[in-house]
């Protein structure tokens, strides 16, 4: 089974996009979102700018852990569990996959300088996403093709 994937141009180059629906059943939030796969990510996360629109509710998420971002910016990335993520594949049909933990970060900076950055990153579906879900990534930056498949 493939699952085709979108090439946009992101952050200074062609990053392939996975545009997803994603239901986090615990807070009764269902919301489309763009994921970028990220082979360089060893986590999937979900950016501020998207934790914002779900408005995903920081303090009732007791766990958290910080990372450290562009430009050496701190992020509070909280743990959501059993999140479904849903797209289609290759025929049209629907695929729902349930991620074990996907992140939802936020800068803990308050100045609008690193706010603005920290809002303008995608939300990404790191290593963990293809090795849960036995994906390969294949993806062609030249001719502007990608898609994942299971293996």
């Amino acid at each position: 089974m493939r699952i085709p994937l979108k090439v946009e141009n992101i952050a200074g180059g062609p990053k392939p996009i996975l545009y997803a629906t994603l239901r986090i059943p615990q807070f009764h939030i269902y919301r489309p979102i763009r994921f970028v796969i990220d082979t360089g990510s060893p986590q999937s996360a979900i950016c501020e700018k998207d934790a914002l629109i779900m408005q995903i509710p920081f303090n009732r998420i007791r766990k958290s852990i910080r990372v450290y971002g562009i430009g050496g910016s701190s992020v509070e990335a909280k743990p959501i569990k059993r999140a479904v993520i849903t797209f289609r594949n290759e025929e049209g049909g629907l695929e729902h996959r349930t991620l074990p933990v996907i992140y939802a970060c936020r800068t803990t900076k308050r100045d609008m300088k690193t706010r603005s950055l920290s809002q303008s990153l995608p939300s990404i579906l790191g290593v963990d996403f293809l090795i849960d879900n036995r994906f390969k990534l294949v993806f062609d930056p030249v001719n502007l093709k990608a898609y994942l498949e299971e293996v």
